[in-house]
């Protein structure tokens, strides 16, 4: 794999990426379309996420595999487009850096720039603005989404596996997760 320096931008299958290089090895790419972690190679290992290969990228359709921003929704949870729209839209780079080693970088969403204003259940406000950051050293990459609007966020990440390589996505395990965080946190 060619060494690029951290915060290269280059164009990939029509949409802007940014590589991340931290000072240990490690490095990860993530496309401005949806802030999404398109790769992932912890120091000395080899690529740890899955990527489809006939994924679409840019446009009104979401990347398959990585990790997606799926914000404000999970699943059809919700009034708005499945997952939500923020892994469809194109977000702002803000650029990237070093802090002791590890690579960061940050991206931007604001209402302006998905000309959503309100989602009929209002689970995002008028004036709404997302800050997704990255951080990568060595064996890990941490990822925190903000939404600074006076609203505390719920944020949750799962991930699982699946016997086969050709199973069908279980989307009732993200479902049912959501649905007891609703609860728990009396969000609906």
């Amino acid at each position: 794999m060619e060494q690029l320096k951290n915060g290269t931008r280059q164009l990939r299958d029509g949409v802007m990426v940014t590589h991340l290089q931290s000072r240990d090895g490690a490095s990860a790419i993530v496309a401005d379309h949806g802030a999404h972690l398109l790769s992932w190679c912890p120091a000395g290992g080899a690529e740890a996420l899955f990527l489809s290969r006939t994924s679409a990228y840019g446009g009104s359709a979401a990347i398959r595999g990585g990790v997606p921003v799926i914000f404000p929704q999970f699943g059809a949870l919700g009034s708005g487009q499945r997952h939500g729209f923020a892994r469809n839209t194109d977000w702002r780079y803000r650029g990237a850096a070093f802090d002791d080693g590890a690579a960061v970088a940050s991206w931007e969403l604001d209402s302006a720039a998905t000309g959503v204003i309100e989602v009929a259940d209002t689970t995002v406000v008028p004036g709404f603005r997302l800050t997704c950051d990255m951080r990568l050293a060595a064996g890990t990459i941490d990822i925190g989404l903000v939404w600074p609007t006076g609203k505390a966020p719920v944020v949750m990440a799962l991930y699982f596996t699946q016997p086969g390589k050709d199973d069908k996505a279980n989307s009732e395990i993200l479902a049912s997760a959501a649905r007891v965080v609703v609860e728990a946190f009396k969000l609906a």
